[in-house]
């Protein structure tokens, strides 16, 4: 190989490598907007997930207290914009399949924050004694949270 070609390999890897160090940072790890959270034994919590958008995101813990168990389930959870006297439901999902021993949690589909959008949490919580049928429901709304 001659001398010029060997320049031209060195010289483009070179700006190869320049180039990799100048793109753009990697995409912003997910991270809650005003976790919300409720309850001794039965933690329930609502939040804001951005992660290249807005996610709604609703889980309910059993904390396994030394002198009861409940069984848990989260659902209706609701990815709300909210408009000016009005709300959109604009994303919806819902927990495992029927009552968990221990935690559950949904998670809706990402959209698109959009500049100057505000959107809201919204989900339905249940639990209940283990080994029983009675049980305990509990709706909550997260904070509304304003798009840059």
């Amino acid at each position: 190989m001659s001398k010029k070609k060997t320049m031209y390999t060195v010289l483009g890897t070179a700006m190869a490598f320049a180039a990799s160090l100048m793109a753009a940072p990697p995409a912003a790890a997910a991270y809650p907007v005003d976790v919300q959270c409720w309850g001794e034994k039965v933690k329930r919590c609502v939040r804001l997930d951005l992660s290249g958008g807005v996610n709604a995101v609703a889980s309910i813990t059993d904390t396994q207290s030394d002198s009861e168990n409940y069984d848990v389930t989260v659902s209706n959870v609701s990815l709300v914009q909210v408009w000016t006297g009005a709300i959109s439901v604009i994303g919806t999902a819902t927990g495992e399949a029927g009552w968990q021993v221990e935690w559950d949690r949904a998670v809706t589909g990402n959209i698109p924050c959009y500049s100057g959008a505000t959107y809201q949490v919204a989900a339905t919580f249940r639990w209940r004694q283990a080994g029983t049928t009675a049980d305990s429901t509990e709706e909550r709304w997260s904070a509304k949270y304003t798009c840059p």
